[in-house]
């Protein structure tokens, strides 16, 4: 394949998607479930966002794990995302199994908000330092203010002093049903975001975005957040999300020596 037939299909691959997701709004307007929030939607501003460059078929799975290595040798890491879900991991079998992992720092309430570390973050963070594997982290949010937004980051920010923290801190903001972030339109989301990641990044660390594709295109303006990075999550053989990424969750159904149960895997590519 060439260069320019290339862009010329992941151009077609973006208008295709739009087109997918404008279809989906139009048909979710006209929906008695208020509980989904189109209100917002901004498709005209996805041609500001980059397109992904990746080139899916230099990707492989090997015993259900995914391996990606480009033409230029370029080789995603492989990973996993850890919370008090996962129980006891014992870390020293994880030792080159993965490359990274992204650990649950805390959460908020859906109903009433409030911060609270994750049962396992103290020990899985000390853990994974111990044995070597780098680590970022996540916070679950369900902040409906930008102030608590702030709040959160800041909340994180004081449980990982002490740990070493390599890669990005995500913010992770999902509608619960019933929940208290289910009113929110695009634009209030999209500004609660902003407040997260900027305090994170005014702390010298490296902030992110967590969803799947749905979500970054009809809940939030991802022209407005894609800066910050995309760790995405798609359960599907390949990526069909055309934007950029950084780390793909690809299946909440893995197995990893250690765990008991099954584990969330990621591939994180050129961080």
């Amino acid at each position: 394949m060439t260069r320019r037939s290339g862009f010329l299909i992941a151009g077609i691959m973006v208008i295709a998607f739009i087109m997918v997701m404008v279809l989906r709004s139009c048909a979710d307007s006209t929906s008695d479930d208020a509980s989904t929030d189109t209100s917002g939607d901004d498709t005209s501003s996805l041609s500001s966002v980059p397109v992904n460059t990746y080139d899916w078929s230099y990707l492989s799975t090997v015993d259900g794990v995914k391996h990606y290595t480009d033409s230029q040798g370029n080789t995603a890491l492989l990973g996993i995302d850890v919370s008090t879900h996962q129980g006891t991991v014992d870390w020293n079998q994880l030792v080159g199994q993965i490359d990274f992992a992204m650990v649950r720092v805390g959460y908020s309430g859906s109903t009433a908000g409030g911060t609270n570390e994750d049962d396992t973050f103290q020990r899985n963070a000390s853990e994974a330092n111990r044995v070597g594997i780098p680590i970022g982290v996540y916070y679950f949010s369900q902040a409906t203010t930008t102030d608590e937004a702030i709040t959160e980051a800041k909340f994180a920010l004081s449980c990982i002093d002490g740990y070493s923290i390599t890669y990005p801190i995500v913010f992770d903001l999902e509608d619960v049903s019933g929940g208290r972030t289910t009113s929110l339109t695009a634009a209030e989301k999209t500004q609660i975001a902003i407040a997260f990641c900027d305090t994170i990044q005014d702390a010298g660390y490296t902030p992110m975005i967590y969803g799947n594709s749905s979500w970054l295109i009809s809940n939030i303006y991802l022209a407005d957040l894609y800066q910050y990075g995309i760790w995405l999550a798609e359960y599907n053989e390949q990526p069909s999300f055309p934007f950029t990424f950084t780390i793909w969750q690809y299946s909440d159904s893995g197995t990893m020596p250690g765990i008991d149960g099954t584990v969330d895997m990621d591939l994180l590519f050129g961080f």
